[in-house]
């Protein structure tokens, strides 16, 4: 019935969930109200009130909707705060952790002596080809840090950014975001020389975002509908 489902719509449009989860929660909703208004119609009542009472016994749909959203997802609130916190302790971890703060001056004798290519890498998987194949060649914690850590670190990202935004529930939303955050990141570490310019950290870190991604749509998928059942 149209009325139900201008009403459905009112309420969902103050959720960000999936377009799955959206249809789900629509066919729950119209379900309910429906039994609703036919309970209404046995009563004696006439179409008109019937459905004016099912929607006025179900709540008023900016309400429902809030109700609804904070039984889905956690406050934005606390996602803002847990991102603001990650994201400077990133900054920290990849341009003040373990960088010498005098060490602009033997870098830039490295370049006049090599030239700034030595500190630039766009061949995907070069250096991750460098440091599979070499494995022996290196110590277990320089390959961790330079491999795993690349991926692990990045993973929480994959999984708060949906939660901030619905536009990031999209995967080639979240890609083209985070690629384009991650190169000017790169951009960053090779202008204060805190690190090299390297396509294959960005191939690295945007694993690691996908897997927090997928972490994410996982819990989503078992979830949000049983919360909002119960």
């Amino acid at each position: 019935m149209k009325e139900l489902e201008v009403y459905i719509q009112k309420v969902l449009s103050e959720l960000s969930v999936t377009k799955k989860e959206r249809q789900e929660l629509y066919d729950e909703m119209y379900d309910h109200l429906y039994s609703l208004y036919m309970e209404n119609l046995s009563n004696g009542m006439n179409e008109e009130g019937a459905v004016s009472a099912a929607v006025s016994d179900f709540g008023e749909s900016k309400f429902i909707g809030k109700e609804l959203g904070k039984s889905i997802s956690p406050d934005e609130k606390y996602v803002k705060i847990a991102l603001g916190l990650y994201s400077v302790w990133m900054i920290y971890l990849l341009f003040i952790y373990n960088r010498p703060m005098n060490g602009w001056s033997r870098v830039v004798e490295t370049i006049e002596y090599i030239g700034i290519g030595h500190y630039i890498n766009l061949v995907p998987f070069q250096s991750i080809y460098a440091y599979v194949s070499g494995f022996t060649n290196y110590n277990l914690s320089t390959w961790m840090m330079n491999i795993v850590g690349n991926i692990v670190v990045f993973i929480p990202f994959g999984s708060l950014l949906p939660l901030l935004s619905k536009k990031y529930m999209k995967t080639k939303k979240l890609i083209m975001t985070c690629t384009l955050s991650l190169l000017v990141v790169e951009g960053l570490q090779l202008a204060t020389m805190r690190g090299i310019f390297d396509i294959d950290d960005i191939i690295l870190n945007m694993t690691g975002i996908l897997i927090g991604f997928a972490m994410w749509g996982m819990i989503k998928r078992y979830t949000p509908l049983k919360q909002v059942k119960e």
